[in-house]
């Protein structure tokens, strides 16, 4: 009998050895597949009415749609679920024209932590909430773009952002600027369980406008650099399949004893495509 029971528990290891590559194929969430948001109006603000055309990647059946923007001619796009705002905006800034206005107005025109917060201030309202946005942390730098918190009573947020001069080059103190920025906002309930995807959608937003003549760069460009820097503290990227359908992933999709060797898959039934790094667009 002990004999026997010897060689059951080697079977069994046996087949426990042979069963785990196969287990490790299966990750503990499938990719979230992402349909794209065709923008059905030109953009509003920077005299890019006629010429920006706007796209957005967006979880797949999941409630999110195009919205007016909150405050024209500040912002070029904005999608929305329920309460939750994902926008991204443009904004010249001539430090010059703050003592023309009143406060708040005024402030749009002061340095750039002022004119965020009250463009913040005015996405919170456009949610309901006319309490005042504050920030929450410094701002964070990764790469290209820095991001801060805030929040007021019943929303909170982030804005991914980057600053030129008006003239050229990088930003100064006391000098005209250009702010590109991506703004997340959602009710602080909602928050906490959704503020990666409503970030990576407001990211997504890509247009044909130039974000500024000197620079080069022009908005669809810069939000695959904005998402690219933000996978940092977000833990996503984009992959694709071979018929170019976005999906976003993180630790939890990864795969390590794929049958194309580690990465992201997508099942189809029960084979499994190995998706490639990057979006497609």
């Amino acid at each position: 009998m002990r004999h026997a029971a010897i060689v059951v528990t080697v079977a069994l290891l046996a087949w426990e050895a042979r069963a785990a590559p196969e287990a490790a194929r299966t990750p503990a969430a499938p990719p979230l597949a992402l349909t794209a948001l065709g923008f059905p109006f030109g953009c509003a603000g920077n005299g890019a009415r006629a010429a920006c055309r706007c796209s957005a990647l967006v979880p797949k059946d999941a409630g999110w749609s195009w919205a007016e923007t909150p405050a024209p001619p500040y912002w070029t796009a904005a999608v929305r679920r329920g309460n939750q705002l994902a926008v991204w905006g443009i904004v010249g800034v001539n430090p010059a024209m703050q003592g023309l206005y009143a406060t708040p107005q005024g402030d749009l025109y002061g340095p750039p932590a002022v004119s965020m917060q009250y463009l913040a201030n005015v996405l919170a309202a456009s949610l309901g909430d006319q309490s005042g946005v504050r920030y929450t942390a410094e701002p964070v730098t990764l790469g290209a773009y820095r991001y801060r918190f805030f929040e007021s009573r019943a929303v909170r947020g982030v804005v991914f952002y980057r600053l030129w001069s008006a003239a050229a080059g990088p930003y100064l103190d006391g000098q005209g600027y250009i702010e590109n920025m991506y703004f997340a906002l959602a009710p602080r309930a909602e928050w906490d369980a959704r503020w990666r995807e409503i970030t990576s959608v407001a990211m997504s937003v890509g247009c044909a406008a130039q974000v500024m003549a000197s620079s080069g760069s022009d908005a669809a460009r810069e939000s695959k650099q904005a998402a690219s820097d933000a996978n940092h503290i977000l833990g996503t990227e984009y992959v694709h399949d071979d018929s170019c359908a976005n999906f976003l992933v993180g630790n939890a999709n990864w795969i390590e004893n794929g049958p194309a060797g580690p990465g992201y898959y997508k099942t189809i039934g029960t084979d499994y495509q190995k998706l490639t790094a990057g979006r497609c667009d």
